[in-house]
């Protein structure tokens, strides 16, 4: 597939945006969106930390649906033309990022991160793979998918300086499979090679199955990117399952990489819908024009009359996944500017189903336990001596819901945010009082209250669990069993 040099496509940036998307910010705005799928602020407001260890060892790459970032390091410089992220690479991470897509190039003997001609001020060894490598230290349980790509100046060399800052770092995965299995590359930066070499640094970038369609002439072109996105999930969903899919959600040219993620009006995670000058209804412009979707909304109806608004990539995409439900497979998924509840979707699309565990104190070592194997709403659990039977075992749902029996849930009495309020199962009923989240570190933590799984009385048989502050003490870390 011929693609356009991102050269070129810098040259001709600024008299598309001028021709085009100006023009179409002369039209009215719509009402701000409500989603969270988009953000243009430093942190999402949301961690998802050690989401992937509870996900099989024998899981294949080809097998994962992993959030990533397109132009991960462009977050510092070249304005709305060039910034494609407003999260650091280390917030990205926290956020539950696990695909950087790094563009590289020398200066002053240095590999640096550039998009397109501009740099961004970071170097690949100190800031990229330092924050990589830092990170899973800490976080074992995950892995890193990082695109490394030649982005600007002399070509000879680059693959000499590239393994050299590679081969500093030990967390590097070194394997000859183009499909690694999960358990092989977890606390592992895992390179996807996207530039020339006689040298196997990675996994190779066109091994993989891509869609990346980042031309748009003007805004009204979103509607073609966005079936290209759509495409990529049937293909990814559906197609053979030792393929690796990529997806990009972002796109330039004649538009802000912001507007094509977003659809708004200006930058701001909260800014309203840019208008497509198109109407619905009895004055219906919108029918029949491939440059406009039936996922555009409908906004300011007046007289049988609504106006239709553009719609960005990330609230798209958001809304699709959630549509078809989990789990579902869409393999990597590159977007600009990423929200929590994209991250959010992306993640839970795993299928974590078919992994079941026990959830063992560390302090004693025992079991969260169903006293009695008692299937009676409110029963309150307790720890004992570990089992496997099935008042031990523990399904974590793509809700972040914990069940038992297969439809009873951890669940936090009367959803109270009290230290000392006890744990109990219930019929599963998606409340707050049932979503548990898992920190790197072992804590499970109900984010509704911000209040810890603990252990009393230092774990003995019988000992029942409460929710308590969060302090880290070995009553309130917990290991799969």
């Amino acid at each position: 597939m011929k693609k356009l040099t991102r050269m070129s496509m810098f040259a001709g940036v600024t008299s598309a945006v001028v021709s085009t998307t100006l023009l179409a910010l002369a039209l009215p705005a719509a009402a701000a969106d409500a989603t969270a799928a988009y953000s243009h602020d430093s942190t999402t407001g949301a961690t998802n930390q050690g989401w992937m260890g509870w996900l099989p060892d024998s899981a294949p790459l080809s097998e994962l649906t992993l959030p990533g970032t397109h132009d991960s390091g462009a977050s510092r410089s070249g304005g709305d033309i060039a910034l494609t992220q407003s999260m650091t690479l280390g917030e990205q991470l926290n956020a539950g990022i696990r695909a950087w897509d790094i563009r590289l190039g020398e200066a002053d003997g240095r590999l640096k991160v550039y998009h397109g001609v501009v740099s961004q001020g970071q170097d690949f060894e100190n800031d990229v793979l330092a924050t990589a490598s830092n990170y899973l230290a800490a976080s074992p349980t995950e892995a890193i998918v990082m695109r490394v790509k030649h982005e600007i100046g002399p070509e000879d060399g680059f693959d000499t300086m590239v393994k050299a800052d590679l081969d500093k770092y030990s967390r590097v995965y070194t394997g000859t499979s183009d499909n690694p299995a999960l358990g092989d590359i977890r606390g592992k930066i895992v390179v996807l090679q996207d530039f020339s070499s006689s040298t196997r640094m990675g996994l190779p970038w066109g091994s993989l199955a891509i869609q990346d369609n980042y031309s748009m002439n003007t805004n009204w072109d979103l509607a073609g990117k966005w079936r290209a996105i759509k495409g990529q999930l049937d293909t990814a969903q559906f197609g053979p399952r030792d393929t690796t899919y990529v997806n990009f959600l972002s796109a330039s040219g004649g538009s802000f990489p912001y507007f094509v993620a977003s659809g708004n009006s200006s930058p701001g995670t909260g800014a309203p819908n840019l208008l497509t000058g198109m109407t619905r209804g009895v004055i219906d412009t919108c029918s029949g024009n491939s440059q406009c979707i039936s996922e555009f909304p409908s906004e300011n109806c007046a007289l049988g009359t609504c106006s239709v608004a553009f719609e960005g990539m990330d609230i798209l995409t958001k809304n699709e996944i959630n549509r078809r439900g989990w789990p579902n497979r869409y393999g990597i998924v590159m977007a600009d500017f990423p929200g929590a509840s994209l991250i959010h979707s992306l993640i839970e699309s795993n299928n974590y189903s078919n992994y079941r565990s026990a959830l063992k104190v560390q302090e004693s070592g025992r079991c969260l336990d169903v006293p009695a194997a008692s299937q009676q709403n409110s029963t309150v659990v307790t720890v004992w001596d570990c089992h496997g039977g099935p008042n031990q075992v523990w399904t974590r749902t793509p809700y972040g819901q914990l069940t038992v029996y297969g439809s009873k849930c951890l669940d936090v009495r009367k959803n109270a945010t009290a230290d000392g309020t006890p744990v109990q199962i219930y019929d599963c009923n998606d409340t707050g009082a049932q979503r548990w989240s898992f920190t790197p570190d072992g804590l499970i933590v109900n984010p509704d209250s911000g209040k810890c799984l603990d252990a009393t009385d230092h774990g003995v048989n019988g000992a029942t669990l409460v929710i308590w502050t969060c302090h880290g003490g070995v009553n309130q870390r917990w290991t799969r069993a």
